[in-house]
């Protein structure tokens, strides 16, 4: 009897956080669309939700204005790395970033 009760209850939390994060995505598309949709009626400079293109050896990823580029070579080498990579905090990726980049702001000087 307790085994059912506690499937029932794991049930019932798997379907509540699949609705709750299909609630989100669609609220976080909303406004997306909301933002490009205003921004591109008062500026002239046109923004698009995002965009993707692949070269030889890397792919631009675009979104909104900021622009991701990933090296193709490390990520055919390390997709475990890659994936860890995307689902990092903003924080962490930033500082990541930052010790990646250390040379390129040093020359910079």
């Amino acid at each position: 009897m307790d085994l059912k009760k506690r499937r029932k209850v794991i049930k019932r939390a798997t379907i509540f956080t699949i609705g709750i994060y299909i609630i989100l995505n669609g609220f976080i598309c909303g406004m997306l669309k909301a933002y490009l949709k205003s921004h591109n009626a008062v500026s002239k400079d046109q923004l698009v939700a995002a965009v993707y293109t692949e070269n030889d050896n890397k792919a631009d990823l675009k979104i909104l204005d900021k622009n991701f580029v990933l090296d193709k070579g490390i990520v055919k080498d390390s997709k475990i790395c890659m994936a860890a990579y995307t689902l990092m905090p903003d924080r962490t990726k930033a500082a990541l970033e930052i010790i990646l980049h250390m040379d390129r702001l040093l020359d910079g000087q």
